[in-house]
């Protein structure tokens, strides 16, 4: 069983403490977080030896803040080192790094940080959960997108080729340390696109954080309370279904379209940041959800209004609709004839699975390219 504790405000930082069975573990949520990760790493894991995964941009930026760990707690090079963006979640790239861990001498009293943004948390927690059968680690997601979404929730994964997540496990880190300090140097598209699941947990789960979110600067750090408050509904949500059986398939309002939208940006090559595609996303299973969930048609004008006001419109053509529809049908959320969906029945409240079809699906499309 999943338990639950209360959201609690200690010394400037928020922590909040999930239990899972017999286990639990906490997220923190401060101005720094380093003093924090030290004493947590002395007390829970002592012995243990360190790895510590990064990209390219975390290694510059942000590995340096955690030059205090012991030397010889250490492996030799201090840091395994991946390519910055969405293709380094691959078997390839997981494969080279569960071999540079035996090469180091890993064990399974080896503790490994993933340090860095979501594409660092999913990889470097689909490693850990998978490597000698699983070793303990700690995410310190250095993006908010990271922070408010892909660090918690026990998700781990890497894609298959152009198809998102479909390799995965579902395991818990022991820790989760959101320091505020980390995202100073995160780049304005970066911080805006980190707000994105932020406003989709206000749209499924709570209006209060959507009617708070859009009266914001997207391009400001965010409070610890705003970052608080949507992990606060993701993990409400996964306590009451961690392995996405049902309820937290809410948490995928926006990711059916999105993740297809993102998937063809790579292949046109003209990426998206990951909220850029799930904003595009909002939008599509917005209009959906009036035709089939009975969201009011002013939401639907709120929704769209503002992120058209915070995004570029990304240029869909028609020819791409049979691209997208295939990326659709491939994605791991669907169990039987159509394309599964979760859709909003008003702002801050939805409801899960609901099959359309593909003509359903393509009426969304045909409407997001012409207005």
């Amino acid at each position: 069983m999943l338990g639950f504790h209360k959201l609690e405000f200690q010394n400037l930082a928020f922590r909040l403490v999930i239990k899972i069975e017999s286990s639990s573990y906490s997220i923190v949520i401060s101005d720094d977080i380093f003093d924090k990760l030290s004493v947590f790493l002395e007390s829970h894991f002592p012995d243990h030896q360190i790895f510590i995964l990064v990209d390219e941009n975390t290694e510059k930026h942000c590995l340096p803040l955690l030059s205090w760990i012991e030397n010889e707690r250490l492996t030799s090079g201090d840091a395994l080192i991946v390519p910055v963006g969405e293709e380094s979640k691959s078997i390839d790239l997981l494969s080279g790094l569960a071999e540079s861990l035996i090469e180091l001498g890993a064990s399974r009293k080896s503790i490994i940080i993933n340090l860095g943004g979501g594409v660092v948390t999913d990889l470097g927690g689909f490693l850990a959960s998978t490597f000698k059968r699983g070793v303990p680690f700690i995410n310190v997601p250095t993006s908010l997108l990271a922070m408010v979404d892909a660090s918690s929730g026990g998700k781990t994964g890497v894609n298959l080729g152009i198809y998102k997540n479909q390799l995965g496990t579902f395991c818990f880190p022991e820790a989760v340390f959101c320091g505020l300090n980390l995202l100073e140097t995160l780049p304005k598209r970066e911080l805006k696109s980190g707000y994105v699941e932020a406003l989709k947990h206000g749209l499924i789960a709570n209006s209060q954080i959507w009617n708070s979110l859009i009266e914001i600067d997207l391009e400001q750090i965010p409070s610890k309370k705003i970052i608080a408050q949507s992990i606060e509904v993701k993990n409400r949500i996964t306590l009451i279904d961690p392995f996405e059986k049902g309820e937290r398939k809410k948490l995928n309002f926006g990711h059916t379209i999105g993740h297809a939208v993102e998937s063809l940006s790579h292949i046109n090559r003209e990426p998206l940041l990951h909220g850029e595609a799930i904003a595009i996303g909002i939008v599509m299973e917005s209009f959906l959800s009036v035709f089939h969930a009975k969201l009011p048609k002013q939401e639907l004008d709120e929704i769209r209004i503002f992120i058209f006001n915070q995004f570029d419109k990304y240029q869909i053509k028609k020819s791409d609709f049979e691209t997208l529809i295939e990326l659709m049908r491939s994605d791991k959320k669907n169990e039987n004839e159509g394309i599964n969906f979760t859709l909003l029945n008003e702002i801050g409240n939805s409801k899960i699975d609901f099959n359309l079809s593909e003509e359903e699906v393509t009426q969304a499309l045909e409407w997001y390219i012409t207005i």
